[in-house]
């Protein structure tokens, strides 16, 4: 019996927790797309782009205005000072952990697919502000 593939099972599954406004279930997703991206699966850029839009409805759901790129890195910073905890910044987090990964994998040019959400990356690194000693 062939297993069927995860990357699209979820990443489908991913969309349709933001569209139902279900952050954390969302959230949870991406460490599932992540590691699906890790063994070789991708559905390329264009999947990428529904991931994205998903997040943006979801933020304009929520009573963020979201309709130029200023009004995206507004709605960006006021979800990044709310911080850890915050269901919309968990989503965001995790959606820019997860970008260098599926960027790369789809052969991206940019580091990232989604620069606005760099700012997210970085609260996994050490208090003090040092990175983490290369393993």
């Amino acid at each position: 019996m062939r297993k069927e593939k995860e990357w699209p099972v979820v990443l489908k599954e991913l969309i349709e927790a933001m569209v139902s406004g279900e952050a954390v279930h969302a959230a949870k997703a991406f460490s599932r797309l992540e590691a699906a991206v890790r063994l070789g699966e991708t559905g390329g850029d264009s999947s990428l782009h529904g991931v994205w839009e998903s997040f943006i409805d979801l933020l304009r759901r929520r009573g963020y205005f979201v309709s130029t790129s200023s009004e995206i890195k507004s709605a960006l910073e006021e979800i990044r000072a709310v911080g850890p905890g915050f269901d919309l910044y968990d989503l965001a987090s995790a959606l820019a952990h997860c970008d260098p990964t599926v960027s790369e994998q789809v052969g991206v040019p940019m580091r990232r697919r989604f620069p606005a959400l760099e700012s997210f990356a970085t609260n996994g690194a050490k208090s003090d502000g040092q990175k983490e000693a290369p393993s």
